[in-house]
């Protein structure tokens, strides 16, 4: 008994490492591309690809893949170093960073934040590449594995769809 729950927790730590690379790709995205992407650069540091990470910034190499412990990446998340960044950051997602450098900080393709369309300086009118709000429903009735198109209901004698006829999928957004 106590050897297939050992495989099973076995199993489930490699399936939860081959999705590290993923996970830590959204943290990096929502959290530090801003500051530290192609965009701009603070520091000197970019951070979107795992050789920018390697090279490092002013203060060095951000990333010592297999050491987590000595990884500037992983001490600044856990706010061991300063400036800790980033300031709102959540206890699983520094164990996400910690786990992914521990595995040695596999990383398929750069990183990229997801960046769709352009606002007005405010913020309020769409300058260019705007998408509607069935494109946004059709998204994210995707990301929870429903197929747009064949979700309906019937309403005064006909099938009707969430996203209407228009909803189409921004894959930009998907990873």
């Amino acid at each position: 008994m106590r050897s297939i729950v050992l495989l099973l927790v076995l199993l489930l730590e490699a399936a939860l490492a081959e999705d590290l690379p993923r996970q830590f790709a959204g943290i990096i995205a929502a959290n530090c591309l801003s500051c530290h992407g192609e965009a701009m650069r603070m520091s000197g540091l970019d951070l979107g690809s795992r050789e920018g990470m390697l090279k490092g910034g002013t203060r060095g190499s951000a990333l010592i893949p297999g050491d987590p412990v000595n990884s500037r990446i992983a001490r600044l998340a856990a706010h061991l170093e300063q400036p800790s960044m980033p300031p709102g950051r959540k206890p699983w997602q520094i164990e996400v960073i910690r786990r992914w450098i521990g595995t040695g900080a596999p990383l398929n393709r750069p990183i990229e934040g997801a960046i769709v369309g352009e606002t007005d300086e405010f913020g309020y009118k769409v300058a260019a590449g705007g998408k509607s709000i069935n494109d946004l429903h059709a998204t994210i009735l995707h990301l929870a594995g429903l197929d747009h198109e064949k979700l309906t209901y019937f309403h005064n004698g006909r099938h009707m769809r969430l996203t209407d006829v228009s909803g189409t999928v921004i894959r930009e957004i998907v990873a």
